[in-house]
């Protein structure tokens, strides 16, 4: 491909090719005024600005008040005809389209999410994006185009945030909407990182994008700088075999190998449409080995770890689902007896007719300030769980701890023995922001006056060791809520071996059922990235038995139900590259990504 032709993503809506914009000529399919703007107007303009962004505008502003109106809507349904609309309005003003793109492009992310069961799309996702960022004539219109595709994954795949960030704060959905935008930009980044990378490769470093590209997206999982980090892989997480190969390269490596498909077929398309064969076969020779072998290993190694499993230390585990409030305060005595009542008889039924090795609840709304008795009666409620069903407890708690300086809290879980005595603690080290703690309020004093509900009574300090308990001769990782979606945190539980991965969380927060489910199948990567097993009990649900291949337990258990269930973890020797070394092959990627980057340099200076 000579140097000034470039492939033009808009021939989705122009029906074909077109070379340097400079010798751009007038088209049949443009009017006057398009192409007076076009071939006239400066490229950084503030009127190429914004008519780069009207379709966005109008696009985000029909989903926001749809959003608004009711968070619970799947807005995949009203996204065709929106689309469509902006689409006619965007091409009846010569806006540019590339927004419409880019729009796509994170709808389609969210098109491959589990609860859709598309996930097939996630291999063609990136096209749109990465293309019309590769054609860009200036810095800032990748930049913009990464925003639009950040803002349209945003509203489609976690809505759920508007809703669950309302009640947190206690605002309404309208005025907290500012803070969910701001805080979905700090979550999905990754595509304007991505557009960039696409931009830069295209215009200076004219590099392989079918390896650049990957690389750099592999680099990105790496840092895992979002507040709610969000794996490209979780499309494949109930497709078993092909998440296999995180316990070999981690989510970097999963990662880049979907990204090399999207440009692999990017890369076929081009070829196919300039009639250079030979060159498309060999990119389809080179994405169909890439698959190949990725589906081979998967086969192979999940097949290995069920079994070695058959062989590993049995452990009976009983959970309680107790379908508590999301939000119980201590001045509601009849909400507390009725929490206190229901855990008791929850608790008896999970071990009925059995001899349970451990009982697990879940994160409940009831946490109690054990250590302190800052809650008697439900304090005494464990005790006597502990010592009626004699065997060990795990719950979750509120440690005040006072100093001279006044008070803080803690985060954690609790692991109480038959006899009623802590054996072990663990404090949360990961905290949900506006949840437990208002990021940047000691910066930025004004937010303790925007949020002061949140402000006012969130003071929760993360902890800092990562305790290992043991229990029947298995030692227990415990994780609290969402900080098992961070893969370096279970990874950093020393078990000198296998383990069980003990997951208590509360999700009643969400009032719905879409992040829950995107909540637990996140957790299912620490199981076969450090191969051990899982067992997860969640308020609401969805509380739910892994095995040390990923695979889920049936049944799981239904959201917004009370459920019990006792079962036998099998818990297997198993290593795995991924827990020994980390992020390696992220690393790796870093390595040649500012290889070629000097390498480029130093061969332009020559």
């Amino acid at each position: 491909m000579g140097s000034d032709f470039v492939f033009d993503p808009m021939f989705l809506f122009q029906g074909r090719w077109r070379g340097d914009p400079a010798k751009l000529q007038p088209q049949r399919h443009m009017n006057k005024s398009q192409y007076e703007f076009i071939s006239h107007n400066k490229s950084g303009s503030p009127r190429r600005l914004w008519r780069t962004l009207a379709p966005a505008f109008l696009f985000f502003a029909i989903i926001s008040v749809l959003l608004i109106a009711d968070p619970s809507w799947r807005l995949e349904v009203f996204l065709i005809p929106v689309f469509v609309f902006t689409a006619f309005v965007t091409r009846r003003y010569g806006w540019d389209r590339g927004s419409l793109l880019a729009i796509l492009s994170g709808f389609w992310m969210n098109l491959s999410m589990p609860d859709i069961q598309f996930s097939a799309i996630i291999f063609v996702a990136l096209i749109p994006l990465f293309a019309v960022s590769e054609k860009a004539d200036r810095l800032w219109k990748p930049v913009v185009y990464g925003c639009i595709a950040c803002l349209s994954c945003a509203h489609f795949m976690n809505g759920w945030a508007l809703n669950a960030l309302s009640r947190m704060c206690e605002m309404s959905r309208l005025a907290i909407y500012p803070l969910f935008i701001g805080f979905f930009f700090a979550h999905l980044w990754k595509f304007l990182w991505f557009a960039l990378a696409a931009y830069f490769n295209a215009r200076h470093l004219r590099l392989p994008r079918i390896i650049i590209l990957p690389t750099a997206f592999a680099v990105l999982e790496l840092f895992k700088l979002e507040m709610y980090p969000w794996p490209l892989g979780l499309a494949l997480i109930e497709h078993t075999r092909w998440i296999q190969i995180v316990d070999l390269v981690g989510l970097p490596g999963l990662s880049f190998l979907i990204v090399f498909v999207n440009v692999a077929l990017f890369e076929i398309g081009v070829r196919v449409r300039q009639k250079n064969y030979r060159n498309a076969v060999r990119f389809a020779v080179a994405c169909l080995v890439a698959i190949a072998l990725w589906g081979l290993y998967g086969q192979l190694r999940m097949a290995q770890v069920q079994q070695v499993q058959i062989q590993g230390t049995p452990i009976q585990v009983a959970v309680v689902q107790p379908n508590s409030p999301f939000k119980v305060t201590s001045d509601d005595v009849d909400a507390e007896r009725h929490v206190n009542e229901s855990l008791y008889s929850l608790a008896h039924r999970a071990v009925k007719d059995v001899s349970a090795d451990l009982l697990v609840f879940a994160e409940a709304a009831g946490s109690v300030g054990y250590q302190t008795n800052d809650n008697p009666d439900l304090c005494e409620m464990y005790r006597r769980i502990a010592r009626e069903i004699a065997c060990p407890i795990v719950f979750d708690n509120v440690h005040v701890k006072r100093n001279d300086h006044g008070w803080t809290l803690h985060r954690t879980a609790l692991l109480l023995s038959p006899q009623a005595e802590i054996l072990g603690e663990y404090i949360k080290r990961r905290l949900v922001p506006f949840g437990e703690y208002v990021p940047f309020v000691r910066q930025l004093p004004f937010l303790k006056r925007v949020f002061p509900n949140a402000a006012g009574h969130l003071n929760y300090q993360p902890g800092t060791e990562a305790p290992v308990w043991s229990v029947a001769g298995v030692s227990i990782v415990p994780q609290i809520c969402y900080e098992i979606i961070y893969p370096q945190l279970t990874r950093s539980h020393k078990t000198g071996g296998s383990g069980l991965i003990v997951n208590i969380s509360n999700d009643a927060w969400y009032g719905g059922d879409k992040q829950p489910q995107q909540h637990f199948l996140a957790s299912v990567f620490r199981c076969v990235e450090n191969r051990m097993p899982m067992v997860r009990v969640a308020n609401t649900g969805i509380s739910a038995y892994v095995a040390a291949s990923g695979e889920v337990m049936e049944p799981v258990s239904p959201m917004n139900e009370p459920w019990v269930d006792c079962r036998t973890v099998m818990v297997p020797q198993l290593g795995s590259v991924y827990r020994r070394f980390g992020d390696w092959f992220g690393w790796l990627c870093l390595v040649v990504l500012l290889g070629s980057g000097l390498w480029r340099r130093l061969q332009s200076r020559s």
